[in-house]
Formats: C-alpha cells, structure tokens, sequence
C-alpha cells in the first residue's frame, strides 16, 4: 500500500503513455530504416570474401582466394556454409 505522499498524482498515465507511444515510434521508424530494400542490398567487403571463400572449397576444396591467398577467416563458417 503507497503512503499519501508515494501515490503518483493524477494524470500521470497519461505521460506514461505518451512515453510509449514515442519509443513506439521511434522503433517502428528504425525498423523500416533497416529493412527497407533489404533484397536490394549487395554484399559488402566481408560477405564477399566469404562468399569466394566457399566457391574455392566447392572447386578445389581449400579456401583460397583469386589472389592465390588462403582464406583462414572463418573457416567453420565456410564449411558450414556449403551444406
């Protein structure tokens, strides 16, 4: 039980609530931002080497880049990847 000087005054559900609805917004807003033309997307610098790591596996079984270089990043990662 609230002492009198513990009991929020009235009107205070009302601020809550205007409080909720703006985290509301703000997290529908940044989900739109994120998932927009998601599809659309390209691979990035890291996706890339991945993506070149596991075609090397595919074709040659090791890891190795175009370059002639091994790829040792993400090497259960690559694995895994071909199933």
């Amino acid at each position: 039980m609230l002492s009198r000087e513990a009991r929020p005054v009235d009107g205070g559900g009302v601020h809550v609530a205007r409080e909720w609805w703006v985290l509301a917004l703000i997290v529908a807003i940044g989900a739109y931002l994120r998932l927009a033309h998601l599809g659309a997307l390209g691979f990035r610098w890291d996706e890339d080497l991945s993506g070149l790591a596991v075609r090397a596996i595919l074709e040659k079984g090791v890891p190795e880049l175009p370059s002639g270089m091994i790829y040792l990043r993400g090497g259960l990662f690559s694995h895994s990847a071909l199933r």
